[in-house]
């Protein structure tokens, strides 16, 4: 190789560290402002900690998590920010782990900020020991997870409140993995319908727990909840009890679920029928009877009249105030309008007259009229008022007849001689 081979092979050698060393400089450079970004944009805190718990460095997100300044916190001992019933549990537990030779650690306290505030901190600590295996320091990275923990007593709270409503209620619950058919959850309410204790249910497989013709409609309306991801209503009855039963699809961390809440509705289904057979006592007493009843709600001028009240005026049904007021004889109104104030005033027992209304052929029918109020505010404003309507007609042109008969008979006297008399 010539001399000058040689030397041109050492100014290639000479470029190539020099482009090295450029490079070098670069990434040192660029790792700086790496770091120095993180250092100042990163939420955690990095502490560097030495053997006396004392803080040797802090990045400055320290003051976003403690309201100290990066100075301030140097200052201090780093259990001096833990509030007094973490502190003792925080430095034996330290303390063990330090014994034992641990590496690595994780915990959670809390600490109290410069503005008194309470927070809560995760921390994920290094252990550092000396060649002799003495304790020298440690390195923290520090969190605010105070956002967190509020959530987690949230759930907890909410999910004991959820505890206490299944266990504490009366209506019939029960969860059922929608795969295995397994029960997941049952409240103490269905199992003592079952004649079981809730701990023999769960882990129950529900074709087990069922009768088989019950079962087979039970899993039917599961499956179809699921299916069709859909709550669904179902009723029916059983050894003389009513149920109503919600089916819920419940999807959860990939499982699926079938929820049934039921209640007991036999109280309901016998107040039903009860009141479907006095409402057709009602109705045929009402057939069988003369008389129209009506029941008037004051405060929205709505009146119930029963098939009687319109028989006797011979006109279509019409729940209305005006169709009893606006028949009203134009020679009665007056007073029967004063006698029926003065009763929602309170002035009487009970309202009471004997007037004309309209019936359907243009003529005018004779009526009784009866009723009173049997619901007032506390402060006497009437709410509803009942009555009913008797059909006199017949008995006024008795009545009138007579009347006119005695008149005829008394003139017939009056103005006949001397020779009429009476044996």
């Amino acid at each position: 190789m010539s001399q000058k081979s040689k030397e041109e092979r050492i100014k290639e050698l000479e470029d190539q560290l020099a482009k090295y060393k450029l490079l070098l400089e670069q990434k040192t450079t660029n790792d700086e402002k790496q770091y120095e970004f993180l250092e100042k944009n990163i939420s955690d805190a990095i502490i560097q900690i030495d053997k006396n718990f004392k803080a040797v460095y802090v990045t400055p997100s320290i003051e976003l998590i403690s309201g100290y300044s990066v100075d301030e916190f140097l200052e201090k001992n780093i259990f001096d920010l833990v509030i007094e019933e973490d502190r003792i549990k925080l430095k034996d537990e330290i303390a063990i782990q330090i014994k034992e030779k641990k590496i690595n650690r994780s915990t959670e306290y809390r600490i109290r900020t410069k503005t008194d505030q309470i927070k809560w901190i995760g921390s994920s600590s290094k252990y550092i020991y000396s060649d002799k295996g003495d304790f020298d320091g440690m390195t923290a990275v520090v969190r605010d997870i105070t956002d967190r923990i509020k959530a987690e007593h949230a759930l907890k709270e909410s999910e004991e409140r959820f505890k206490r409503l299944v266990n504490y209620s009366s209506s019939l619950i029960l969860e059922v993995d929608a795969d295995s058919y397994l029960v997941t959850t049952c409240n103490p309410a269905i199992a003592k319908s079952l004649g079981k204790e809730v701990d023999d249910i769960i882990g129950m497989n529900i074709k087990e727990l069922l009768p088989p013709d019950v079962m087979k409609q039970r899993v039917e309306i599961a499956e179809e909840t699921i299916r069709e991801n859909k709550v669904i209503q179902y009723e029916d009855e059983r050894a003389g009890r009513h149920f109503f039963t919600y089916y819920i699809p419940v999807f959860a961390n990939n499982k699926r679920y079938v929820q049934t809440v039921s209640y007991d509705i036999t109280n309901q289904k016998l107040a039903e029928k009860a009141l479907k057979e006095s409402e057709e006592r009602f109705k045929l007493a009402m057939e069988a009877t003369n008389d129209g009843l009506w029941d008037w709600n004051i405060e929205n001028n709505n009146v119930y009249f029963s098939p009687g009240w319109f028989k006797i005026l011979e006109i279509e049904p019409n729940y209305s105030f005006q169709t009893w007021e606006g028949r009203i004889h134009k020679d009665d109104k007056a007073q029967v309008l004063e006698r029926l104030n003065n009763h929602l005033k309170g002035e009487s027992e009970t309202w009471q007259i004997e007037h004309r209304l309209l019936a359907s052929n243009g003529l005018y029918k004779w009526v009784s009229g009866r009723g009173k109020v049997v619901k007032r505010k506390p402060d006497g404003t009437p709410i509803s008022m009942v009555g009913k309507m008797t059909d006199i007609d017949d008995r006024k042109i008795t009545e009138q007849a007579l009347i006119e008969s005695e008149a005829k008979f008394r003139s017939i006297i009056e103005n006949a001689s001397p020779i009429i008399f009476t044996i």
